[in-house]
């Protein structure tokens, strides 16, 4: 069996594994413990392939090509996950389908908290991260924060997005 199709489906297993059990543990709403499975199974991908299988043709590209498979599978899987797990317009629609109309004027003072909350622990996790430090009411990069931001804006160039980012 290739590494590329063993790598497909130890991402499908990941997908299903998660769908259909740990959705339903209640430490998998946390963001820490969604990335830690993530890059947990990126992990052990390498290992898989070597027990699973000797590698078809070139080992480099075969690793290089599975790795990069289930790094696009995480951070889609990653990033769908932020989404729905406590989506502003996704809590909107579904007010607008609970009502059938809302008025332009209507009370959505519930659904702002949506963001503050979000902002609140995303700045919680830096902090623990020690990405940033609290300045008073300000928060400042640490050194390790000015790296990954670096490591970022290296990725953003690379890649050659368009329009400033932050």
């Amino acid at each position: 069996m290739s590494w590329l199709i063993c790598a497909i489906l130890v991402v499908t297993a990941n997908f299903l594994l998660y769908t259909l059990a740990l959705r339903h543990v209640r430490a998998f709403g946390d963001e820490r413990i969604i990335f830690l499975y993530q890059f947990g199974s990126f992990v052990l991908l390498p290992f898989i392939l070597i027990i699973a299988a000797p590698p078809v043709g070139n080992p480099c590209a075969a690793l290089t090509a599975a790795l990069a498979l289930h790094a696009i599978y995480s951070m889609s899987f990653l990033e769908l996950w932020s989404l729905s797990e406590g989506s502003y317009s996704l809590r909107m629609l579904d007010r607008v389908e609970r009502l059938g109309i809302l008025p332009a004027d209507a009370d959505i003072s519930d659904l702002e908290k949506i963001g503050t909350s979000k902002k609140t622990n995303r700045l919680g996790s830096l902090l623990a991260l020690q990405l940033i430090r609290a300045e008073g009411h300000q928060y400042r990069l640490t050194l390790f924060g000015r790296i990954a931001a670096g490591i970022l804006r290296l990725f953003v160039r690379v890649a050659n997005v368009r329009g400033k980012i932050g």
